[in-house]
Formats: C-alpha cells, structure tokens, sequence
C-alpha cells in the first residue's frame, strides 16, 4: 500500500475514521478520515501529484445531506500511485493552487472552513482511485499510521 503524509503540520484528532456512521457509509466515503482542523488551518498536500479539480466558491453549511453539493474542495492525482486524493470543507477562496499546478507531499495547499454537508469544523481527507463504478474510495495508509486503526478520538501528529 502506498504511504501518504498527514494533511497537516500539527497535532489533530480523528473525528470520524474508516466506515464512520455520520458520513463515511458510501461507496464513494468508506475509507475517509475527518480531522478536526478547524477554520482557516492549513491544509497540505498527502501525496505528490496535479491539481485536477476544485470548488471554492460556497458558503453554504449544515448538517442534513441537502448540503453536499456545496462543499468546497480541491482533488490531486499523482499517476504514478493512482490515487486522487480529495481536500473537503474548505473556506471560501480557500484553495492556494490552481487547476493543472503540480503539487508535492507536504506543499501547501487550502485553507479549511466551513462548507457542504458537515457536523463541525473539520478537514474530511479521502483517497480514490477509477473503478467500473467510477472513483470509489480506497483504503490508505500514512507514513506513521496505519490508517483503517484510527477512530474518533484519537490523536494524531507528522
């Protein structure tokens, strides 16, 4: 399994892990890990890669589903690992790269907020790679954690 870098520079709690019942129950959410990062906290890039898609225009939040599509994001893809992996609830104007930029492990990238279908300030980290069902969330794995063990509360740190 490939080793990515934590999304962040400090230490952070897991708010929601693998098959959470808040919102990692979809094929698409499965392996996703939410941190708690709260507004304006750095995001960085877990993995070397092109910038291939972004939102960041809402300022629409809230708790019920109606809210996904308007969650602000950005999403990498690194060719030689497959995967995409996808940046969510980020400020408005949050993203720091543009559409085709070549980012590295550990560069800068967005600024978190508040935006889409959320419960709380938080950055929702998720990996995908191409199926015959379109992108479907993967399992991952960090540098220093083994991803599928961490749960809420757990406290995790670069």
């Amino acid at each position: 399994m490939y080793n990515l870098v934590l999304p962040f520079k400090k230490e952070y709690t897991v708010m929601q892990g693998f098959d959470g019942d808040f919102s990692h129950s979809t094929i698409d959410s499965r392996y996703a890990i939410d941190f708690n990062l709260k507004k304006n906290d750095t995001v960085y890039s877990a993995d070397d890669g092109f910038v291939v898609g972004i939102i960041d225009h809402n300022t629409k939040f809230g708790e019920d589903k109606s809210y996904t599509p308007f969650s602000n994001f950005i999403t990498t893809y690194n060719p030689d690992s497959g995967l995409f992996c996808e940046y969510v609830h980020l400020k408005k104007n949050g993203s720091l790269v543009k559409i085709g930029d070549r980012v590295n492990r550990g560069q800068v990238i967005a600024q978190t907020g508040m935006s889409g279908y959320m419960d709380g300030e938080h950055l929702h980290f998720n990996c995908k790679i191409p199926t015959n069902k379109g992108l479907v969330s993967t399992p991952i794995q960090f540098e220093n954690y083994e991803a599928s063990t961490l749960k809420k509360g757990d406290k995790v740190k670069p």
